[in-house]
C-alpha cells in the first residue's frame, strides 16, 4: 500500500536501530527530511527505483524511467501495427512513473498513426486500474492498446479487456 506516513515512520524506526545503511524507494519528496536526518547521523542512504532529488542520499540506483517509457511505447506501437488509439495507465503523481509516462508520450508523438486518448490513474490498485481501463474501452471503442507503467495497471487492463470481450484485440504492454 502507498502510505507515505508509514514509510516515513518505518524509516525513522530503522534509523533508531543504527543500521550500517538504509535503502529506500524514494517515492515522494516527503521522505527528504528523514533521509537527511539519517545521513546527518552517519547512516548512508541510497534511494532505489525512484529518487528524492535534493536529499542528502549517497546515490540513486534505478531504472532510466524515461527510457523505460520509450521502450514501452515502442513495444505498444509495434503490437498495434503502428496505428490506432491507445491509453496509458499509471499511478499519477509518483515521480518515477511520471518519468515513464513522459517517455511514452514522447515516443508516441513520433508515431503519427497513433492517438493517445488519455491517461488513467490506477492508484496502484488493480481494481482501480480495471475501472480506468474499462472507462477507456467504453469511451474509445476503437481502442487498440493500453500501456501500463506500473504493475497494477497491467493486472487491471487485462481484467477490463477480458471482461469487455476484447482479449486478443486490445494489446497491453505492462512493466514493473
Amino acid at each position: 500500500d502507498y502510505d507515505m506516513s508509514a514509510m516515513i515512520s518505518t524509516l525513522e524506526q530503522t534509523l533508531a536501530r543504527r543500521p550500517a545503511g538504509i535503502l529506500v524507494v524514494g517515492f515522494d519528496a516527503a521522505l527528504k527530511p528523514a533521509i537527511d536526518r539519517a545521513v546527518e547521523s552517519g547512516v548512508p542512504v541510497i534511494t532505489l527505483d525512484s529518487d528524492v532529488p535534493g536529499s542528502k542520499r549517497l546515490c540513486f540506483i534505478g531504472t532510466g524511467n524515461d527510457a523505460a517509457g520509450v521502450a514501452g511505447a515502442r513495444a505498444l506501437a509495434q503490437a498495434i501495427g503502428d496505428k490506432g488509439s491507445v491509453a496509458i495507465l499509471t499511478k499519477t503523481g509518483q515521480p518515477n512513473l511520471e518519468e515513464r509516462v513522459r517517455g511514452y508520450r514522447e515516443e508516441l508523438a513520433r508515431h503519427p498513426g497513433i492517438r493517445l486518448v488519455g491517461i488513467g490513474n490506477t492508484n496502484s490498485d488493480p481494481t482501480a486500474a480495471a475501472s480506468a481501463a474499462a472507462a477507456f474501452l467504453q469511451r474509445s471503442p476503437d481502442l487498440a492498446g493500453i500501456g501500463c507503467v506500473e504493475a497494477a495497471g497491467g493486472i487491471g487492463a487485462g481484467t477490463a479487456v477480458r471482461e469487455a470481450g476484447r482479449a486478443g484485440k486490445v494489446k497491453i504492454i505492462a512493466m514493473d
